[in-house]
């Protein structure tokens, strides 16, 4: 309730509501009659999602929305009617995809979703129908740009205004070598099922290398230990969430983990700097802890990828009786490099100074 004033500008050439007609979020278990709760699903302030994950029962998400906050997620993107979407809808999260679909609700933009893709379709797709704005994952991203480089006369993306990347952490390494061959700055972002919603984003000059971005307007965010406390600034925590959009497990037991003293937990490892820029280092259960550090994978992947040798690569952490575990890097060359006990020592010493001495791969292969 009482949400701030939104100080953003219109989006394109679209009015928006007035700030002050936000209302309150409203939880369908909340009721108190079946009336009410159908009133309220006429006049569209809440809905009921049902989701089947990979594994287990359907899902039953019920979330709470504000209307005046519909279009948000729009803002970063300054869309308007001239907009052409790409979209590899299969590979970004349903809160992204929601994004691509309201963007066809502005008289004469146009969305196109490819379900089976490969990064030569997608690159085709973006020239056949003049694409402005793409949302697909960082490794499709990075696949594209490899592509672009080794067939610079094939692919044509001078339309291109807007990328958005989803779906995993995006490496520094992919958002600079995308930078480098189509000389549009990507935009990422971090959203959530259960939110409906990316709550975290930045683009343009807002973007800070190896950050996420910021909170969206409207959302909080913030880095906490396991006792609910906000964590030291750029120190490992729970990434945690609140504002216009949420969620409730419908007789789910993970309602007790997700939604705890008021914050969505996301399962997010993260730092927070201290002008708020959140930092992603790995899903709270692929955290590496080594000899007492917390690593995240995804830090030290793109700190190999950024070297030249390197294609692609993937890191876990294995079981070590000394260290309880060891950063391990499985590795793919690229084309014409060989592998050696040199290349290896070579790996290490780049994410030594890359990111952290105590964050290198002990173990290469």
């Amino acid at each position: 309730p009482n949400a701030p004033q939104d100080p953003r500008p219109p989006l394109g050439s679209r009015a928006r509501e007035p700030a002050g007609d936000h209302v309150p979020a409203i939880a369908l278990t909340a009721f108190a009659s079946q009336a009410d709760r159908e009133q309220a699903l006429a006049l569209g302030h809440a809905v009921t999602l049902m989701h089947r994950g990979r594994s287990g029962p359907s899902l039953f998400r019920q979330a709470e929305h504000r209307i005046a906050d519909r279009d948000g997620d729009l803002s970063a993107l300054d869309t308007g009617e001239w907009d052409s979407v790409v979209d590899t809808s299969a590979y970004v999260p349903r809160q992204v995809r929601a994004v691509a679909a309201r963007l066809a609700e502005i008289p004469g933009a146009s969305v196109v979703l490819l379900e089976r893709a490969t990064p030569e379709s997608l690159l085709d797709a973006m020239a056949e129908t003049r694409a402005t704005i793409s949302f697909t994952a960082p490794t499709f991203y990075r696949h594209m740009a490899l592509a672009m480089r080794e067939q610079p006369t094939r692919f044509n993306t001078v339309s291109l205004r807007v990328s958005v990347s989803a779906g995993e952490a995006l490496p520094e390494a992919t958002r600079t070598l995308w930078r480098e061959v189509t000389g549009v700055e990507m935009l990422d972002g971090i959203g959530a099922t259960e939110m409906i919603h990316v709550f975290i984003a930045a683009s343009g000059p807002d973007c800070r290398r190896g950050a996420i971005g910021r909170a969206v307007p409207g959302y909080t965010v913030a880095v906490l230990d396991d006792e609910l406390r906000e964590v030291p600034a750029n120190v490992v925590g729970r990434l945690a969430v609140r504002g216009p959009t949420g969620c409730r497990y419908l007789a789910d037991v993970r309602q007790t983990a997700y939604v705890q003293g008021g914050w969505n937990l996301t399962g997010d490892a993260c730092t927070m700097d201290d002008d708020g820029y959140v930092f992603f280092k790995a899903r709270m259960d692929d955290l590496i802890i080594s000899a007492g550090y917390n690593i995240g994978a995804p830090e030290v992947e793109g700190a190999l990828l950024q070297h030249e040798a390197v294609a692609e690569c993937a890191v876990v952490g294995l079981p070590d009786e000394e260290r309880g575990q060891v950063v391990s890097a499985f590795v793919v060359l690229r084309a014409g490099t060989q592998g050696s006990d040199v290349l290896v020592r070579a790996l290490q010493e780049h994410v030594k100074a890359t990111i952290a001495p105590y964050k290198y791969p002990r173990l290469v292969q």
